[in-house]
């Protein structure tokens, strides 16, 4: 856990008066992480968890988030290809995973210009 804390908060940057959001960033990775541990028991609601968090990624990805939106990405697409909880042979079920998917993995592609001119900006300073 202590390694996930160190990796997000290497991954933010450091900006002064940004403490709110890397608070708010190192939260969803540690949540992340959290889901990820109980999803594999198939008794936990974690993968909910682990939707939200996709969700997020999604928009933080298209805010210009990039890194840490890639990180939360795949450590919750890890979470639910996992999971036992995941029924995939209803149409409804995969339906709502598919929709999930492609929304944060879309808002994370469309995101990624926006984090590489935030980062040639923070290069050239």
């Amino acid at each position: 856990m202590l390694l996930v804390i160190i990796l997000s908060l290497q991954l933010l940057g450091k900006k002064k008066g940004q403490n709110v959001k890397k608070l708010f960033l190192m939260l969803s990775v540690l949540i992340s992480v959290l889901c990820l541990l109980l999803a594999a028991a198939p008794f936990t609601p974690a993968v909910a968890g682990s939707f939200l968090m996709l969700i997020l990624a999604g928009v933080l990805g298209f805010k210009g988030y990039s890194k840490i939106s890639l990180l939360l990405l795949c450590i919750n697409t890890f979470s639910i290809v996992v999971s036992p909880n995941i029924n995939e042979s209803s149409f409804a079920g995969l339906t709502v995973i598919s929709i999930i998917f492609i929304f944060s993995f879309t808002g994370v592609t469309l995101g990624l210009p926006k984090g590489v001119q935030r980062y040639d900006s923070c290069v050239d300073s």
